[in-house]
C-alpha cells in the first residue's frame, strides 16, 4: 500500500510556526517515501511558502481559519469535500482541533471513508465534553501524541482510546543540527570569550518560560562561576525587563542577548557549552531540546512532558525540579563547572539524536499506523 498511499495533511495556521514545521516535515518525508502527499491550510503566509518550496501540493481555496466563523467553516467543509471525492485519499491527518472538526464534517456520508487521524502537538489533555468526548472516541481512528506523558493526559480524560493513541516521538534535521557547526564566529560576534563557559536558553521571551526562575538561580552560578556567560536566543513581550536586569549586577555582562536567530540557529547552539530547557511550550515535541541533543550539546531541562522520556540524566543531559531555584543553580554550576564533561555528554546527546530523532523515520512509523489500521478495516 506504501507506493500509491494517499494522505491529506491539514492545519489551521498560516505562519510557519508551532506544528507547520512538524506537519511539514512529515508531509515531505511520506512523499519521499512514495506517498502522494497534499496539504490543506491557510495559504497567503509564511507556511504557503515553505510547503511550495518543497514540492508538497496543497489544497487550493481552504481557509482554515480557528476564529470560528459559521460561514468560513461552511465553506471550508464544502471545499474540502470536494478535494476529498476528487483526490478520493486514503487518510485524513489533522494537526489542530480547528482541522480536525473541519475533516469529520467534509468526510460524513463519504463510504468507503478515509481514515482520520489527529496529531495532538500540543502538550495538554483534550476536552471532555460530550462533543468532544464524540469527535476524540467515535470519529477518530488515531490519535499520535509526540510523548508518553501526553499519551497518560489523554487516556485520564479518554481512557476508551487506549488502543487508538500511539507515541511517535518527534524528529530534526539531522543534516541542518550536527557538531560539525562552527559556532566560533558566533561567540566572537557577541563579544563572548572563547574559553568562557556559555549556557544558552533559545525561547519565546515569555513570562511562562521560567525566566524568573532562572534570573533567581543565577547569582549562585556566578557566584561559582565568575567567567561562565548566559546567552539567550529568542524574541518576545518581556525583552524589554529582560534588557532592563540585566543591566545590573550580578547580570551586567555575564547575560547576552543574542537576538532572534532563523538560519544561523545551528551556529547559535555550537556556541553554547550547555542549554537550557525550562518550560513547555506550544510544540510538545520539545523541538528545542531535539535540535541542541542533534547539534552536540547536552541539556538541562525541566522536568515536564516529553523532557525526562529523551534526556538521560548524567548521560545526555541533566533534569531539574520545576521551579526549584537550589536544584537549577546546582545543576548549571555542576554543568559548567566541567566542560570536558559536558563535551563527552554532547557526543552522547548526538548519538542518541541520530538514533532517536530521525524524521525519516517518524514518517515510516505514522505510516505503518495507517496500513495497520487500513488492515484492521
Amino acid at each position: 500500500m506504501r507506493d500509491n498511499l494517499k494522505i491529506i495533511h491539514l492545519a489551521s495556521t498560516k505562519r510557519w510556526t508551532g506544528v507547520a514545521e512538524p506537519m511539514t516535515n512529515l508531509a515531505f518525508h511520506q512523499k519521499a517515501l512514495g506517498c502522494d502527499v497534499f496539504a490543506g491550510f491557510e495559504c497567503g503566509r509564511s507556511f504557503e511558502k515553505y510547503v511550495r518550496a518543497l514540492g508538497i501540493s496543497v489544497l487550493e481555496g481552504l481557509h482554515l481559519d480557528s476564529r470560528m466563523n459559521p460561514v468560513t467553516i461552511i465553506k471550508d467543509v464544502r471545499i474540502l469535500r470536494r478535494h476529498i471525492l476528487a483526490l478520493k485519499p486514503d487518510v485524513i491527518h489533522a494537526h489542530l482541533l480547528h482541522d480536525h472538526r473541519i475533516a469529520v464534517l467534509a468526510v460524513r456520508g463519504i463510504s468507503p471513508r478515509p481514515l482520520i487521524i489527529r496529531t495532538m502537538h500540543r502538550f495538554g489533555a483534550p476536552y471532555a465534553d460530550p462533543v468532544h468526548r464524540h469527535l476524540f472516541t467515535r470519529l477518530t481512528d488515531a490519535i499520535i501524541v509526540p510523548s508518553l506523558a501526553m499519551r497518560r493526559l489523554v487516556l485520564r480524560r479518554h481512557p476508551m482510546l487506549e488502543k487508538s493513541i500511539f507515541v511517535i516521538y518527534g524528529g530534526v534535521n539531522q543534516a541542518r543540527f550536527h557538531p560539525g557547526v562552527d559556532g566560533k564566529a558566533m561567540r566572537r560576534s557577541l563579544d563572548i570569550p572563547e574559553d568562557a563557559p556559555v549556557l544558552g536558553l533559545v525561547s519565546r521571551l515569555r513570562k511562562d518560560r521560567g525566566f524568573d526562575w532562572l534570573f533567581a538561580a543565577l547569582p549562585k552560578v556566578f557566584s561559582d562561576i565568575p567567567e561562565a556567560r548566559l546567552m539567550i536566543i529568542g524574541r518576545g513581550e518581556m525583552e524589554r525587563d529582560i534588557r532592563e536586569r540585566i543591566k545590573h549586577p550580578p547580570f551586567a555582562g555575564r547575560i547576552i542577548m543574542g537576538g532572534y536567530r532563523t538560519h544561523d540557529l545551528p551556529q547559535a547552539y555550537r556556541a553554547m557549552n550547555a542549554s537550557l530547557f525550562l518550560a513547555m511550550g506550544s510544540e510538545g515535541s520539545c523541538r528545542a531540546v531535539m535540535e541542541v541533543m542533534a547539534s552536540g550539546i547536552p541539556v538541562i531541562g525541566v522536568r515536564q512532558g516529553v523532557v525526562p522520556e529523551i534526556i538521560k540524566e548524567g548521560e545526555t543531559g541533566f533534569i531539574v525540579a520545576p521551579n526549584d531555584i537550589h536544584d537549577l543553580a546546582g545543576k548549571i554550576s555542576s554543568a559548567l563547572s566541567n566542560l570536558s564533561r559536558l563535551e563527552m555528554m554532547g557526543k552522547s546527546a548526538r548519538s542518541q539524536s541520530a538514533q532517536m530523532f530521525r524524521l525519516l523515520d517518524r514518517a515510516e512509523e505514522t505510516i505503518d499506523i495507517y496500513e495497520t489500521l487500513h488492515s484492521r478495516r
